[in-house]
């Protein structure tokens, strides 16, 4: 009897399919004809964690839907049943001190088949394998550029069940007891410091896709019933303890629900030769007890040496430029870690934090309190500013045309201008077709992009599109494969492609300065690629680095750099790029009203 039941919930994925299909054929005796149908709803208790996201557990409600049908089949002797479940939760929760939360969401379909044991005429037991189908997401309300996770994976596994059919005051009690325990399916999950980014925008799925087992996914679900009879009406009593876990690609992950469910139970007969089994829509809620070991990282203590080590770690475990900027981390904690006292103010603790921070020399790097944000901005205040935002006034004058976040006119030469103060304003391709539709007239462009401290990639690279006539090799980018100060991947290529619309054929000069950080630094980096492209000015402020979010354990935000983007030949550009002619501003020439940089690179468009 043993090995029986052992060699039924080994069934794999091929059999299963091959059993589904037998159960679609038509039945001849009454006992396959009976379909039991229950559609349940809850509420409970769920805990997520996702270190893609923070290290910091979230705690909160999660609402569920669930809808299940089980009949018997021909199959065996008509001792096989069929079981089909599909269930939606969402869920709301809150860090440790409740200041961010994140929604998640799970859609959950499964098909199993199962052997009855009759054992007596009031107790069976039912083993078999199932098939389960998994998709949803978690999305974090303060995080940046690291927002939000997929959850998409499949699954086969054992499923076993064993129910009771009782009386207590001459009313019918069924009570059930189901546990489906996944062995084997594969996971989407990013590789270790991946961003989305990188694998939707330029395409880089290597890794992404992945066998999981027991080893790296040791999920369990739990269901307890109990179905009474009141009337004509069964009432079902539901209990769901459902722990989703895994650790894939040195990502854990973890979503452990209790839910209590109710709902009713329908005994259908059915009529009809075929059955039409998948028209579902659910969700659930849930409460219990486990029996799985729990995927978890090491959790850090809400004091000023807690939060220390939290950051510490997180920066050693993450961030991208220790060994480019030959940097001591271990050197940095020794230094700093004294200055912790037990008792120091949130004040104190944020200050040590933040000059903690500030020996990265990152302007991606910040920690963000209630009432603060550290940060590093020397790459530029350190350095001439190269711009006055009185002039670029004069210049635009007062009829100047806006589409999307640029502002452009014709200047008196027949040179276009475009000034761009931000890549967090939008652009689309119908702004670009504008905009360089009513500059077409003109024998040059400026682009005017100092003082942009970044923002939003895919403008900088819409924009880029619209200045080369062929796919060009612009750079690389990498992204950390595990914990160690140099676990990267091999460098992926990023090509900036020719855009399908209007595209300049004219010279153009790019304008820059230090506050040229970010996205604006790619921008930079890929238009210098291009031939009738020249840069004038001074050396970009750099900020190679794609930022990720987390958080420490008192609630503190954190930004750093994550994923290092590289030129066309390989070469770090976290410190700037150079300009082709360098050129600062005059004392002299700003007090005529004159911008120096956009008059050198009139003369050099005119020439």
């Amino acid at each position: 009897m043993k090995k029986k039941i052992l060699s039924l919930l080994l069934i794999g994925w091929p059999a299963l399919l091959m059993l589904a299909q037998q159960t679609m054929r038509p039945d001849s005796t009454d006992q396959t004809r009976y379909l039991t149908r229950t559609t349940m709803y809850g509420v409970g208790f769920t805990n997520v964690f996702d270190t893609y996201l923070s290290p910091q557990e979230y705690k909160g409600v999660d609402f569920r839907i669930a809808r299940e049908s089980m009949r018997m089949t021909r199959l065996m002797g008509g001792n096989v049943s069929q079981q089909i479940f599909f269930q939606a939760d969402l869920g709301y929760t809150h860090n440790r001190v409740d200041n961010n939360n994140t929604f998640s969401g799970l859609v959950n379909w499964n098909y199993a088949l199962h052997y009855n044991f009759r054992l007596t005429p009031q107790f069976k037991l039912l083993a078999g394998g199932m098939a389960d189908l998994n998709g949803g997401f978690v999305y974090n309300l303060r995080n940046g550029n690291n927002p939000a996770q997929a959850r998409a994976y499949i699954n086969v596994g054992a499923s076993g069940m064993a129910i009771w059919d009782l009386r207590i005051n001459h009313r019918p009690l069924t009570l059930r007891y189901q546990l489906n325990l996944p062995l084997a399916g594969i996971m989407f999950m990013p590789n270790y410091g991946q961003s989305y980014y990188e694998i939707f925008t330029l395409g880089h799925w290597d890794g992404v896709v992945n066998f999981t087992s027991l080893h790296n996914q040791p999920s369990l679900r739990q269901l307890l019933t109990a179905d009474l009879q009141l009337g004509r009406t069964t009432l079902r009593l539901a209990y769901l303890w459902d722990a989703q876990q895994a650790k894939v690609n040195e990502i854990k992950t973890h979503t452990h629900s209790h839910v209590f469910m109710v709902g009713v139970v329908k005994h259908l007969y059915l009529i009809r030769r075929y059955i039409t089994y998948l028209r579902h829509t659910l969700w659930m809620l849930t409460m219990a007890l486990a029996t799985v070991g729990c995927i978890r990282e090491d959790e850090f203590s809400n004091t000023p040496q807690g939060n220390f080590e939290a950051l510490w770690s997180l920066m050693d475990e993450h961030y991208c430029f220790f060994e480019y900027k030959q940097i001591d981390w271990n050197e940095v904690r020794d230094r700093y870690q004294p200055l912790i006292t037990a008792g120091m103010s949130n004040d104190g603790l944020f200050e040590v934090l933040g000059n903690m921070l500030a020996e990265l020399k990152d302007g991606h790097v910040n920690l963000y309190s209630s009432s603060n944000t550290a940060r590093y901005w020397n790459w530029y205040l350190d350095y001439p500013r190269n711009y006055n935002e009185a002039l670029i006034e004069q210049y635009l004058g007062r009829d100047y045309r806006i589409a999307g976040g640029a502002k452009y006119r014709i200047l008196e030469d027949n040179i276009g201008y475009i000034s761009y103060e931000s890549f967090s304003y939008g652009i689309g391709e119908g702004n670009l077709d504008e905009i360089l539709s009513y500059l077409a007239v003109c024998n040059g462009l400026i682009i005017d992009v100092r003082n942009n401290g970044g923002g939003n990639l895919t403008y900088a690279t819409r924009f880029a599109q619209r200045f080369t006539n062929e796919k060009v090799l612009t750079g690389y980018i990498q992204h950390k494969t595990g914990k160690g100060h140099n676990d990267f991947s091999e460098p992926t290529p990023i090509y900036t492609e020719p855009s399908n619309s209007i595209r300049w054929q004219k010279p153009v000069v790019v304008l820059t300065n230090r506050h040229c950080y970010s996205a604006t630094n790619e921008f930079v980096n890929a238009m210098r690629c291009f031939p009738n492209v020249t840069l004038l000015g001074d050396k970009t402020g750099g900020g190679s680095g794609l930022p990720f979010s987390s958080e420490l354990p008192n609630g503190w935000g954190v930004r750093f750099s994550a994923s290092p983007h590289l030129d066309a030949q390989k070469q770090h550009i976290e410190f700037g790029i150079d300009p082709h002619i360098r050129v600062d501003m005059e004392k002299d020439d700003e007090e005529r009203g004159e911008d120096t940089l956009i008059e050198a690179a009139r003369r050099y468009l005119n020439q």
